[in-house]
């Protein structure tokens, strides 16, 4: 339906034809879970990401008015900017008293992404930027570049256990950690209707809700 009365194609990031059709076969398929997926192809779900990428970029710029050619992290940024500081606070009071005394080595890097988020805002950005490089992992065999790019979004959740320099799953072992968090710091501490996690992103919300447990239970 919104395919066919959508006003102006240039509206919208991608053409609405093909993803109305892209996400009908996936929406048979996750009301159908026992019948075979659309198609099995890796190309199939690299759009999906693709496509996900595409509208999530839309929307943040939207949401916080930005220049859409910023780029993903500065999107992420203006979006952080909008956050009260209340929620900030919430956010991470929860994660210093489900962490106790032994937490407390990462006090000042708690402090420091503070400044910016509360820890759901940081763990849904650790989520979206893994989910967004997922097609990248078609060509590399399944493993992220061996830079320091993916330490550094390790550090933005609020508890990382794992050095992903030597880590020969480098993506499966990032992918836990934000689940773990996501499990322990947002599925369990629901911020209220009207607060930062409702006026989130919605893919963004869906990164860690179903995309990234799913991949992590199919390679594991």
């Amino acid at each position: 339906m919104l395919a066919r009365n959508a006003r102006s194609v240039d509206e919208y990031p991608f053409p609405l034809f093909d993803f109305a059709s892209h996400i009908e076969a996936c929406t048979r398929w996750k009301l159908s879970p026992d019948e075979d997926p659309p198609t099995a192809t890796r190309s199939h779900w690299d759009t999906a990401v693709v496509y996900a990428w595409l509208l999530w970029r839309w929307e943040l710029a939207r949401l916080t008015g930005a220049d859409h050619r910023l780029g993903n992290f500065e999107l992420i940024e203006r979006w952080f900017e909008r956050e009260p500081l209340r929620d900030r606070w919430r956010g991470w009071r929860v994660v210093v008293r489900k962490c106790g005394w032994p937490g407390s080595r990462h006090w000042p890097r708690w402090a420091r992404l503070l400044r910016q988020a509360s820890p759901q805002l940081w763990i849904y950005a650790a989520g979206s930027e893994l989910l967004f490089s997922l097609p990248s992992l078609s060509t590399s065999c399944g493993r992220l570049a061996p830079d320091a790019k993916w330490n550094r979004v390790r550090d933005w959740l609020p508890v990382g256990q794992h050095d992903l320099t030597n880590q020969r799953a480098r993506w499966r072992a990032l992918a836990s950690e934000i689940v773990r968090n996501y499990q322990e710091f947002v599925a369990e501490t629901r911020l209220p209707l009207g607060s930062s996690d409702a006026k989130s992103p919605s893919l963004l919300r869906e990164t860690q809700r179903e995309a990234i447990p799913r991949m992590v239970d199919q390679e594991a």
